[in-house]
């Protein structure tokens, strides 16, 4: 029973958690130094989920704390892309490839290659780099649920040089094309900034949370453009 109500916990959705929180979470003895870890392992919610909740549930944590916490999710997904790279060395290093295939992992009993082909592999390869022209492309990149109906909502009384930043920022950064601080860096802003940005528009922060769910794809050039039409519109 009590295992069932923990599991039932960990699946409650953002607006259920802090719902949850203020009802029961808060009402318990947990000091300032152990609380982010706590509601963490309570509610099953990674670092950055868990600073985010408790400071829309009112806790306030130092600059300095909150840089540390940034800076600790920086190093483990730099540590995520390191085991990455070391995973392709290894299978550059044990499958064998040809002029037809950059991948051969076994072959046919009349000696035929199976693998991946040249051209498969650039796909792959285009599939998770930046293009080097934005604007130019009709770049296909996969989005949570909702998120590119979110980008459209941006608050319109900003500068539309603004709105067209914060657009490229926030899909390359739910698209896991760019890290957090890389996509805060292309939207202008700070960490807190571009986190508040985030938060207050209602789009997913967290790539790594269970409802970013990548069932959507939209176009990127469509989300600016579509932003400059209805900008002119007001207009």
């Amino acid at each position: 029973m009590g295992r069932s109500i923990e599991q039932k916990r960990k699946k409650l959705k953002r607006k259920q958690r802090l719902k949850d929180a203020k009802k029961n979470w808060l009402t318990q003895t947990i000091t300032s130094k152990n609380i982010l870890p706590s509601y963490c392992q309570w509610y099953g919610v990674d670092k950055l989920c868990a600073l985010i909740e408790l400071e829309m549930l009112g806790h306030s944590f130092s600059e300095e704390y909150k840089q540390n916490i940034m800076k600790e999710i920086e190093e483990k997904r730099s540590q995520k892309k390191a085991r990455k790279r070391k995973h392709q060395q290894h299978l550059e290093d044990n499958f064998d490839s040809d002029e037809s295939f950059a991948f051969i992992v076994d072959y046919t009993e009349g000696g035929a290659p199976i693998g991946i082909t040249h051209e498969e592999w650039d796909e792959m390869e285009n599939l998770n780099r930046v293009p080097p022209n934005l604007l130019n492309n009709e770049v296909m990149i996969k989005l949570p649920k909702n998120t590119s109906e979110l980008i459209r909502q941006l608050d319109h009384n900003q500068p539309l040089e603004n709105l067209v930043q914060y657009s490229i920022a926030i899909t390359l950064y739910v698209s896991k094309l760019l890290s957090l601080s890389e996509a805060a860096t292309v939207a202008g802003l700070n960490f807190t900034d571009f986190i508040n940005l985030l938060t207050s528009n209602h789009i997913p922060w967290n790539t790594d949370l269970e409802d970013s769910h990548f069932d959507h794809q939209s176009s990127l050039q469509s989300l600016i453009f579509e932003e400059a039409s209805y900008n002119n519109k007001e207009e």
